[in-house]
């Protein structure tokens, strides 16, 4: 792919996502392309990868600081960008984590994914004070983001030492959504938890990713060499101490994390 077309692309969609005269549907869509265009772009720069991510957070940081006063809770419909912002962040990191590495142990094998695991790693700047900022604020993103990427987020995350968010994502699972819907939404009063139903599927995001994963039979053989799979990292879902751990195996994991992420279509 041409760097030029590349680079050209990246900056459409982060003028389009940074400018609030953009209506906030044509933002998220932005950002949702760029985020899956870095992820699943195998010939995207490190140095690309790590700009668009710490862009990432500092749009993060300068929504915080505009909205943070007004928000109660987590609530999709009234902050949907700035959840989309940090989807975007947890999806790149998912594929593209070993770019956001600085350096490891000298014996840490950057051919072998596995042998990151479990060990110290300097990330590049300050990204993981930077997000950490943002997953435990009072925005509380892991409640609203598609579980499928907070699922694997916590996986990858918790593995490479980058961060620890087991504790949020378990108390996350007593929190009703429903709780925290803007008074617009509700007619003017907060809903009672009590009185709603399980399923709060339609208050978090969609998984939105356009180039997810990308299996067109027939226009498919145009991206060889230039689409990035989904890889799962071997011994993952092993546990720290009993390597005969009940999770799923990578496979099912590699199956399920592209079918949670994929975009619908039915062919060319």
């Amino acid at each position: 792919m041409d760097a030029r077309l590349s680079d050209a692309f990246c900056g459409q969609m982060i003028q389009a996502a940074s400018s609030r005269d953009t209506p906030s549907i044509l933002r998220q869509a932005a950002v949702a392309y760029l985020a899956s265009f870095v992820a699943r772009g195998a010939n995207v720069p490190r140095e690309s990868v790590r700009e668009i991510f710490s862009l990432l957070i500092a749009h993060m940081d300068e929504y915080q600081r505009r909205h943070e006063s007004i928000c109660r809770g987590p609530d999709l419909r009234r902050f949907f960008f700035y959840y989309s912002l940090v989807q975007a962040a947890m999806y790149i990191f998912c594929f593209r984590w070993q770019d956001l590495v600085e350096s490891a142990p000298e014996f840490v094998d950057p051919e072998d994914p596995a042998s990151y695991l479990g060990h110290e790693l300097d990330w590049t700047g300050s990204i993981r004070q930077g997000l950490s900022v943002h997953i435990f604020g009072k925005f509380n993103p892991l409640k609203v983001c598609a579980p499928v990427i907070v699922e694997e987020f916590a996986k990858l995350a918790h593995r490479l030492r980058f961060m620890y968010v087991y504790p949020l994502v378990e108390s996350n699972k007593r929190l009703r959504l429903t709780q925290y819907m803007n008074t617009y939404a509700t007619g003017g009063a907060l809903r009672d938890a009590g009185n709603e139903t399980s399923d709060e599927s339609s208050l978090q995001l969609d998984p939105f990713f356009p180039f997810d994963p990308y299996q067109l039979p027939v226009s498919k053989r145009w991206l060889e060499g230039d689409y990035l799979h989904w890889r799962a990292v071997r011994g993952l879902n092993e546990d720290e101490e009993d390597d005969d751990s009940d999770n799923m195996d990578d496979d099912e994991e590699l199956e399920n994390f592209d079918e949670g992420t994929a975009t619908d279509s039915d062919g060319d």
